[in-house]
């Protein structure tokens, strides 16, 4: 049965079941189920948004009949369908197994439709990706091919007490080129942008002087 069976499926053929049931065995345990869903997926997936294993619904009531439930976006009259387009009442697998196919209408409900870029971002956002004229914490910022985010605008407690700012290492600093140039938003090879200045020192990381005494050593 299990070589007839196998050489009818490479051939296109499925033993399925319009409006009768197989005389076999019922599949009764979640294996069987997942075997037969297995065998017939290429048919499954082409009529359904999707299947699932559980029990089948009659008339709004949960049963304890094993199912295999194929989820359509609406239920068809059978007369409306060609033969070919008509899910069987029941699928059959190796050794005759079969089960029951329950049709359930299915929607996704509250799935977001694909939203228009101007929609997606708020002027906020907008602001931080470049029109706002001023720049603050949470505004974009881009080193020659990586970008992030403005963490903090700082002052200098030495020398001349220049102001600055504060962002992710792996986004002032890339090794590839010489100088650590800073833009906003963008640098001028990825779009427009403002010249901020040259990365001033680089911390591998900080820790908390107060509870831990120890502050990370500046690189070279």
């Amino acid at each position: 049965d299990r070589a007839n069976y196998f050489g009818n499926l490479q051939k296109g053929v499925l033993p399925e079941t319009l409006g009768r049931l197989p005389s076999g065995q019922q599949a009764t345990t979640l294996l069987e189920l997942m075997t037969i869903r297995a065998f017939h997926s290429k048919k499954l997936r082409r009529f359904s948004l999707g299947t699932a294993i559980g029990f089948r619904i009659r008339r709004g009531v949960l049963t304890d009949i094993p199912a295999i439930l194929v989820f359509v976006a609406r239920k068809v009259h059978r007369q409306w369908l060609s033969q070919f387009q008509c899910l069987p009442a029941a699928l059959e697998g190796p050794g005759g197994v079969w089960c029951d196919v329950d049709v359930v209408e299915f929607s996704y409900y509250g799935a977001p439709a694909a939203t228009p870029k101007e929609q997606l971002y708020t002027e906020l956002v907008d602001g931080f990706r470049g029109s706002d004229p001023v720049i603050g914490s949470g505004s974009q910022v881009a080193s020659q091919e990586t970008y992030g985010t403005l963490g903090a605008i700082v002052r200098s407690r030495t020398g001349n007490r220049q102001v600055g700012f504060l962002t992710n290492r792996h986004v002032a600093v890339d090794l590839d080129y010489p100088n650590q140039k800073m833009f906003h938003p963008l640098p001028p090879n990825l779009g427009p942008g403002v010249y901020l200045g040259a990365v001033e020192r680089a911390t591998s990381f900080i820790t908390d002087d107060l509870w831990y005494g120890i502050f990370a050593g500046i690189n070279p």
